[in-house]
């Protein structure tokens, strides 16, 4: 057996080994340990970026879907134009058809027929009594004009038929211009649905990627959480790809809705007759034994506020 003095010999000796080995470089095995020893640091920290995206994500998928419903419902108020203006066309064709079939055709040439054949033989009356032609004259002259008169004046009159033609002109216009605006929202609403649908891809490329560094982490299996980082960089490349695509497509066609609407206003503007209206209204209230000067309803509701 070794005594004392020897076994402390031996402990001094491999202390002294020791504290040598501590000054060495570390090798392979202590550099893996190491390594092994942060593996839940990274994958936690590729957890927080995929956290990250997936916020982002979500919140782009909401902005998608604000804007898609906006467009729509703009859509639809630039429908209810269009289904007006067109039903406005359609009730003035109505109204003139109506009034079409009620007129005499060639009424006036008919009249001047007529005429000119009471002149012929009121001519050949003439010749037997020469004196009787200054009269004869004078009263086809007076008819020819009362006729002529009374054919244009009264009902249908030409001016009231040709302000009707061309509102029905107007009309047709508007809901021409109507329609391409409604037409011109399709390709922004398309953007925005297929860009919802991008970002909702990206967002689910997160979320897996989240669940397989959550298995990584738990199993500390290193593809897994390759796995994860992929995932990640898919997700991040979706949503840029998206928004640049967005941006190409949205900015011209919505130059274009705007330009239409702009465009559709600017004709109901220049197509408005509120004076041509008000006459009417007030040829109608001096035909019938009322004032001019009598107050309009949007006039007498302003009496009451101001009362």
């Amino acid at each position: 057996m070794e005594n004392p003095t020897e076994i402390l010999e031996q402990m001094e000796h491999a202390a002294h080994a020791g504290g040598h080995d501590h000054h060495e470089p570390e090798n392979s095995t202590d550099h893996g340990r190491r390594t092994a020893d942060r593996f839940p640091t990274y994958v936690g920290i590729t957890m927080a970026m995929l956290g990250v995206l997936l916020a982002f994500s979500a919140a782009k998928v909401g902005g998608e879907r604000t804007e898609l419903v906006k467009t729509m419902v703009e859509q639809q108020h630039a429908h209810a134009k269009y289904q007006a203006q067109d039903i406005k066309h359609r009730t003035a064709v109505i109204s003139l058809r109506q009034i079409h079939a009620t007129l005499a055709p060639g009424a006036l040439e008919l009249f001047e027929g007529q005429l000119k054949k009471i002149e012929e033989e009121s001519m050949v009356e003439v010749k037997k009594n020469p004196g009787a032609e200054v009269g004869v004259t004078t009263a086809i002259r007076a008819t020819r004009l009362v006729g002529k008169n009374l054919l244009e004046k009264f009902p249908p009159r030409k001016d009231d038929m040709l302000l009707l033609g061309r509102t029905i002109n107007r009309y047709y216009a508007e809901s021409q211009a109507a329609g391409e605006w409604v037409d011109s929202f399709n390709p922004v609403v398309k953007a925005h649905l297929e860009g919802q649908e991008s970002y909702e891809q990206a967002q689910l490329f997160a979320e897996i990627g989240i669940v397989i560094a959550s298995i990584a982490l738990l199993l500390r299996v290193r593809i897994a959480w390759i796995a994860s980082i992929l995932l990640g960089i898919l997700s991040l490349g979706t949503m840029g790809k998206t928004y640049a695509e967005l941006s190409k497509e949205l900015k011209p066609s919505a130059e274009k809705v705007e330009e239409l609407g702009k465009s559709y206003r600017e004709l109901r503007i220049e197509g408005k007759s509120t004076e041509a209206d008000q006459a009417l209204v007030d040829e109608v209230l001096t035909l019938y034994g009322a004032a001019k000067s009598e107050p309009s309803g949007e006039k007498k509701v302003e009496e009451k506020k101001e009362k």
